[in-house]
């Protein structure tokens, strides 16, 4: 879906772990700043407008005995979808 509406592959956007540049905390403020929301719309943001390299690394992934996820895999898809798409609509005006 990344890469349908920014034209660039983004492999992961709930990892959860990011290195954002400094220079990018000002305007990240007026995105949504709720659950998952932010992550996507930052991404998408950032990808639309080439505000910063988006660079992956592959880590391994060790969760803790019992873990335990908070994502809802439907609701909050929907979620992440809908803020991506006001985001996509938001940057294209």
């Amino acid at each position: 879906m990344t890469k349908i509406m920014t034209g660039k592959t983004i492999s992961d956007i709930q990892t959860g772990l990011r290195g954002i540049p400094a220079s990018y905390l000002e305007l990240s403020v007026n995105l949504p700043q709720n659950d998952f929301d932010f992550e996507s719309a930052m991404l998408l943001d950032n990808a639309v407008n080439d505000r910063f390299p988006i660079r992956e690394i592959v880590i391994e992934t060790i969760y803790a005995p019992k873990h335990r996820s908070h994502f809802r895999p439907l609701r909050d898809s929907l979620r992440i979808l809908r803020s991506m798409k006001h985001q996509s609509h938001k940057n294209s005006h």
